[in-house]
């Protein structure tokens, strides 16, 4: 795969090829500064335990999607790269999607059923919702991935435009009509992923349709990709999310709320390795890397993202001064420590997608696996001498050990063939 490391390329060639990630990477943060502006909406026309509740059922069927696409998430996107294998990656979310729908219409009544008395009939149904919510978030989930896998980035960028500005005009319209209730902004919530998942499966029907020229081994090469990839998606996710929890135990409620506060700012910056790779992925897939063009797509990675983490790093400190206030101050150092981990993981996460698309998950599963136990070790370690910044030290420790097993295991292990 050339890209824009393919010697003798004019600066023109170049530019047109950073274009596509580039819109991917813009799509995410526009994204991000949308579902802010719908927070305020949300954080005023609700009182604060209703908003707590919002937040809850939101990201209830959000977590449960995860669980569902992990390792799907990559395997739809490798093969999507390949036409005669994009099919079947689509079926494959089809199915998936299908799955959670039945586990949603089987789960669903139960809840409303044995759901605690104490909690109220809004309530109840609004956990309802939640729980049918989730084959809709696995399909866009997948869907979106075989779409950005195909070279379709104006859809996938329409997709969650659609997505996140209908939820924002909803919620918007809701809150000047004076309408605010936890159902209504619920259902501007559902309505929103059911428009941008119909987006979606207009563009994944008609492919369907209009093609049928599969590769028979497209089903092998799915399900070993979703197996391989599963357990390594799972730790990294967890690299972020076990902190929080584990910083109640070993240090307590403030130093949660102090890492809570700082975490966003290292997700922001993931958007970069996370959305460029799955750029990658598929095209590695498709045409193939040289480990020196691999190495010099990870360094471009490296250079962005240690770029805006710089970025990040001076406005901190004033975001968290006007923005949380000057109790959550001491969550400065905890996002500089942070960004360094961040910008580590990102030049490692060129390399993993690069190995997920020659089918080899050893190393990588090796070193999601250990880097979430030495990130823990930490954290338990310090977090009760320095508090959340032990958790931050955590992350950092993790991060760099299992970008550095990752770099050691292609160096000296090699796909069979690379170069």
């Amino acid at each position: 795969m050339k890209l824009y490391a393919k010697r003798g390329t004019t600066l023109l060639a170049r530019s047109v090829a950073l274009k596509t990630p580039a819109l991917l990477v813009l799509s995410r943060f526009a994204v991000i500064g949308a579902n802010l502006l719908t927070g305020v909406f949300l954080a005023r026309g609700l009182a604060v335990e209703a908003r707590g509740v919002l937040a809850t059922v939101v990201a209830m069927p959000g977590l449960a999607a995860m669980a569902m696409t992990a390792g799907l998430d990559s395997a739809t996107l490798r093969l999507s790269g390949k036409e005669a294998q994009r099919r079947a990656a689509i079926r494959a979310a089809y199915r998936r999607g299908v799955l959670a729908l039945a586990l949603a219409v089987i789960v669903c009544p139960v809840w409303l059923v044995v759901a605690p008395q104490p909690l109220s009939l809004e309530v109840r149904f609004a956990w309802a919702v939640s729980i049918l919510l989730i084959p809709v978030l696995v399909l866009n989930q997948l869907l979106g991935n075989c779409a950005i896998g195909a070279k379709k980035t104006a859809l996938w960028t329409t997709a969650t435009a659609v997505n996140s500005l209908v939820y924002l005009t909803l919620s918007a319209t809701l809150f000047f009509a004076d309408l605010t209730s936890l159902i209504a902004f619920l259902s501007c919530y559902a309505a929103s992923n059911l428009l941008s998942l119909s987006v979606l499966l207009s563009w994944s029907r008609k492919f369907q349709a209009s093609h049928d020229n599969d590769d028979p081994s497209a089903a092998l090469v799915m399900r070993s990709t979703a197996i391989g990839t599963a357990i390594p998606t799972v730790a990294q996710l967890a690299m972020l999310r076990v902190p929080l929890p584990l910083m109640s135990i070993t240090a307590g409620v403030r130093d949660v709320g102090v890492l809570a506060v700082a975490l966003p700012f290292a997700e922001s910056l993931l958007i970069i390795p996370v959305m460029v790779t799955s750029y990658l992925l598929p095209r590695y897939h498709a045409n193939g890397a040289t480990l020196i063009e691999v190495r010099r797509h990870a360094k471009w990675v490296l250079f962005c993202t240690t770029a805006l983490g710089v970025v990040i790093a001076a406005l901190a400190p004033v975001l968290i001064e006007r923005v949380y206030g000057g109790d959550y101050a001491s969550a400065v150092p905890v996002i500089e420590v942070l960004l360094p981990g961040v910008a580590i993981f990102s030049y490692g996460r060129s390399m993993q997608a690069y190995l997920f698309s020659r089918g080899r998950y050893a190393s990588v599963t090796v070193a999601a696996i250990l880097g979430l136990a030495v990130s823990v070790v930490v954290q338990v370690a310090t977090a009760a001498e320095i508090g959340s910044l032990g958790g931050a030290l955590g992350i950092l420790s993790g991060y760099a050990v299992s970008t550095g097993i990752v770099i050691a295991g292609l160096r000296y292990f090699p796909p069979s063939g690379a170069t």
